[in-house]
């Protein structure tokens, strides 16, 4: 069968009653046991509580001859009385001491009864009573009289359909079985439900060997809740509104006796004792018990006859029970099992047991392959991962001082048992077992004591307390750590890096050092504070030493990792080696470095600047991060990153040959031409933006090169601009720059006058032939000319007469008319005027001529109209004045301050527009009213 829930153990020994006088019927009060025998005796017999046999005390005949068996016994315990039905249907009250008649009044109406029962829980009845129902033989009524002590009282009648046959009884509901059907009887209101139909079975009846109708059983289970025989071999449970709680048990046919002990159900035919669940209704044992008669649960003990020997029925321990359900892999059964015993078991001994049985069960599933089902009942069961991990050899540290549950939860040694021989399945448990570590050790050693179950049926005594969080975090991040190595998985190096990994340091390197996983092996070290030995590691990995693919971009992460390392000693040491793998990436361990260590001695930036002076591209990257990211304002590195920039520019000159006519490099073809581009863009933009470096250092450092842009710019930064715009225009013809040279000055004023200037420049040419390869002559250029001078005015002086129209001549005039036409806001008028030579076309200069008179008829009007707006402003506050002054300002020795309130003490006030009179010394902003906050402009 599914479970052995039951054990048959003999209460009586062979010769203690008489062999061949079997027992039809039983009954218990405390120590004492009734047997109501075929012949018709009457046994009394000791069993003492906890005791294994019975002992026979008295017996006694039946009172009247051939009156047959007692077929059915009930003790009233508190009357001193045992009620006993004899086969001629006499219910007779018999002294539970002596077994003879008890003198009690009224006793000779109980005749003539097919089945009694007592009410255990009758409704509105005294104390020292017993309500008794009665079953009439031959009329179709169930009585209900009151046992005293003396005497037996008439309650009530209630009628039946039909003829009763067995009756139990709960509260005010009577359940009757009665010739073809049940019913539900009332007594209180004598309302009578019908249940279902009753089928009558046949028997051979082995104490007589003839055939006879088996007895329906009616038993009462719980409150207001019935056990009955039902059609088609059922056993039916009816509550007393007619319905069923529970779904039926199919028990079989001739069930002579039942009785319930939650969670089985057991029914006593005519071979064989059956025990079904009422879990899940299957029949999980079968007893061979040939000849029974009776079987009963009596004050909680399941007693059953056969012959002239009497039984136990004694519960198998439910450890053993789940153990067998277990062990057959029936999980679901042993769980429901072990959640039934909630009712039965106390709170301190439920919860412990029920935690266990699910992680029995979480290692059946386990070793089923049901990965999920499992996970849940270890979740539930709050098992200690640790016992999932001793399954696999050596994965748990030589410190570690876990032992196994005792008993053992599962019967295999390791993984290998465990998967069966399976390698998907084991490889599948490696994972599963990663992952239940992983999600432990966020939620934290389990907070109950494991349990370990004593005995059969015996209490549960608590073991050993785990060891403490300590030693149970380094066992399961040192299992972690293994495991994600064997396996490759990437979470290694999250938890390795997390910052609380508490792995052990010599069992885990071993472990990792033997697998190869020499970076994660660096971030063990480094979690321990051992930055020099991960380091060495990694070099020896990424200079091809030691092979260890996990990590493609360990050279980046090295040099990452040196950014944030704050052992200086260090970062010099390997600085060196990160630089000569590669400049443009070892930069990165001071650009990628933390400001706040700017203030420190050994690795400042001056310190920095040094030791890269021989590896001239990390240098450059630095300044550049010193100068364009850090906005570092310090000469010397302006200056020095300018330098750089312009070595740069010349070292790229100096491999590249100039064309033919020997014009600018400004162009050039292919990817030389690109990178010179480049280089000097970076040299000009920084020259534009920054004002710290050292102008003259670098104008000498240009020297006779043909960077004409370049030395514009130095020449402007020095105050030259007269120099810097002939330098533009006259040598590296470039009159768009010098635009832009123009207006990128921000002061509106000085913006117009560089602009003059450059006009002076289009206009005058140079004094003698200029090439683009001559930019001294351009640079000797002081910039005199027309366009306003140091004060402001213009000098017309380069323009008059007969030779400025000779210079004309020889400039440019469209390249002029575009410049004035495009900055037409940035010229004065009349000064261009006067400049530009008299033979000049108007219609040239339209466009620079309608923007002057537009913006000179805009100004005259603008100043009409502010002109009148201050006239009227004028007026208006004249008006207001004379108001004010018209009105006398009234103080009286009552007149309050409204800021401190005061009294004025004498004439001296401060009045403000909006009426508000305060103390002088209360009116501390003139412009400000203290009263209402209003601004008054001055």
């Amino acid at each position: 069968m599914s479970v052995r829930a039951f054990s048959l153990v003999p209460v009586t020994e062979r010769g203690d009653l008489p062999p061949a006088d079997a027992v039809v019927s039983l009954e218990r009060s405390g120590e004492r046991l009734y047997a109501g025998a075929a012949s018709g005796m009457l046994h009394r017999l000791a069993m003492p509580e906890g005791a294994a046999r019975a002992r026979l005390v008295c017996s006694r005949p039946a009172p009247i001859p051939h009156a047959g068996p007692a077929t059915c016994l009930r003790a009233a315990s508190a009357l001193g009385h045992l009620l006993a039905l004899w086969a001629d249907g006499c219910l007779r009250v018999v002294d539970m001491e002596a077994l003879g008649d008890a003198a009690v009044s009224g006793a000779a109406r109980l005749r003539g009864v097919a089945a009694f029962c007592l009410n255990e829980n009758p409704v509105g009845t005294e104390a020292f009573c017993v309500q008794l129902c009665v079953a009439a033989m031959k009329r179709k009524v169930v009585q209900i009289y009151l046992v005293r002590g003396d005497r037996i009282q008439p309650l009530r009648d209630l009628a039946t359909p039909e003829l009763p046959v067995a009756v139990a009884a709960d509260g005010a509901f009577v359940c009757v079985a009665m010739t073809t059907r049940y019913v539900m009887l009332n007594s209180s209101t004598g309302a009578c439900q019908e249940l279902f139909p009753r089928e009558q079975e046949e028997e051979e009846d082995e104490t007589e060997g003839s055939g006879r109708t088996t007895a329906p059983i009616v038993k009462r289970i719980a409150k207001e809740e019935f056990l009955l025989t039902g059609p088609g071999s059922l056993g039916m449970f009816v509550t007393s509104e007619g319905v069923s709680r529970r779904a039926p048990v199919r028990w079989g046919d001739g069930v002579r006796g039942a009785a319930l002990a939650p969670p089985y159900l057991l029914a006593l035919g005519a071979q064989l004792l059956t025990v079904h669940s009422l879990l899940d209704q299957q029949l999980k044992q079968s007893i061979p018990f040939t000849g029974g008669h009776c079987l009963d649960s009596l004050e909680g003990k399941l007693l059953a006859c056969a012959g002239g020997r009497l039984y136990a029925l004694e519960p198998c321990s439910l450890e053993s029970q789940v153990g067998d359900l277990l062990a057959g892999g029936r999980v679901d059964q042993a769980l429901e099992l072990a959640r039934a015993s909630r009712h039965t078991l106390p709170r301190e001994r439920y919860a412990p047991l029920y935690e266990r049985v699910k992680q029995q069960a979480g290692f059946v599933e386990l070793a089923l392959g049901r990965l999920p089902e499992a996970t849940e009942l270890f979740r539930s069961g709050r098992l200690d991962v640790r016992e999932l991990a001793s399954l696999v050899p050596d994965l748990l540290p030589p410190s570690s001082s876990f032992s196994r549950a005792h008993p053992p939860l599962h019967p295999h040694a390791d993984l290998t048992t465990l998967a069966g021989g399976r390698p998907h399945l084991a490889t599948s448990i490696r994972r599963f077992l990663a992952s239940r570590l992983a999600e432990a050790r966020t939620a934290g050693p389990p907070d109950s004591r494991a349990v370990v179950l004593v005995g059969g049926g015996g209490g549960a005594l608590p073991s050993p307390p785990p060891p403490g969080p300590p030693s149970w975090r380094e066992d399961v991040d040192t299992a972690l750590v293994k495991l994600y190595a064997e396996e490759g998985d990437e979470r290694l190096f999250d938890l390795l890096a997390g910052g609380d990994c508490a792995a052990h340091l010599q069992d885990s390197a071993a472990h990792l050092e033997r697998l190869g996983r020499y970076f994660a092996l660096g971030l063990l070290y480094h979690h321990h504070q051992q930055d020099d030995v991960a380091l060495q590691y990694w070099v020896r990995v990424v200079d091809g030493e030691l092979s260890d693919a996990s990590r493609p971009d360990l050279f980046s992460f090295i040099i990452d990792f040196l950014s944030y390392c704050p052992n200086a000693k260090l970062v010099w040491r390997h600085s060196a080696w990160a630089l000569k793998r590669s400049e443009e990436t070892g930069v990165h361990i001071f650009t990628k470095r933390p400001w706040r260590e700017e203030g420190s001695k050994e690795l400042c930036a001056d310190e920095v600047v040094r030791f890269l002076g021989q590896f001239p591209r990390a240098l450059m990257a630095f300044l550049e991060h010193l100068v364009l990211e850090r906005r570092v304002q310090e000469e010397r590195h302006h200056t020095h990153l300018a330098t750089l920039y312009l070595e740069d520019v010349l070292d790229i000159l100096c491999n590249h040959q100039p064309d033919d006519h020997g014009g600018s490099p400004g162009v050039t073809a292919g990817s030389q031409g690109a990178k010179l581009a480049a280089a000097r863009a970076k040299l000009q933009l920084m020259l534009q933006e920054s004002e710290l470096y050292r102008a003259e250092f670098l104008l000498g450092k240009l020297g006779a090169s043909p960077l004409l842009a370049e030395r514009a710019l130095l020449q402007g930064r020095l105050g030259d601009h007269g120099g810097a715009l002939h330098t533009l225009v006259h040598g590296a013809h470039d009159l768009p720059a010098a635009r832009r040279y123009c207006s990128r000055h921000p002061d509106p004023a000085q913006r117009r006058r560089l602009f003059h200037l450059l006009l002076s420049a289009c206009l005058v040419p140079p004094a003698g032939p200029c090439q683009s390869n001559g930019p001294e002559r351009g640079a000797a250029r002081n910039g005199t000319g027309a366009g306003p001078d140091d004060d402001g005015a213009y000098d017309d002086s380069a323009f008059d007469g007969h030779d400025g129209v000779r210079r004309a001549d020889e400039t440019d005039a469209v390249a002029v008319a575009d410049l004035l036409n495009g900055e037409a806001p940035e010229f004065e008028a009349s000064a261009v005027l006067a400049t530009l030579p008299e033979g000049w076309s108007a219609g040239l200069l339209a466009p620079f001529l309608r923007t002057a008179l537009r913006g000179s008829l805009h100004a005259r009007r603008t100043a009409q109209a502010q002109r009148g707006l201050a006239c009227a402003q004028n007026l208006a506050l004249r008006r207001e004045k004379a108001s004010l002054c018209r009105r006398p300002v009234v103080l009286t020795e009552r007149t309050i301050c409204p800021m401190c309130q005061g009294v004025f003490s004498e004439p001296e006030f401060a009045r403000y527009p909006s009426g508000a009179v305060v103390h002088p010394a209360c009116a501390r902003q003139r412009s400000v009213c203290p009263i209402t906050g209003h601004v008054y402009s001055p």
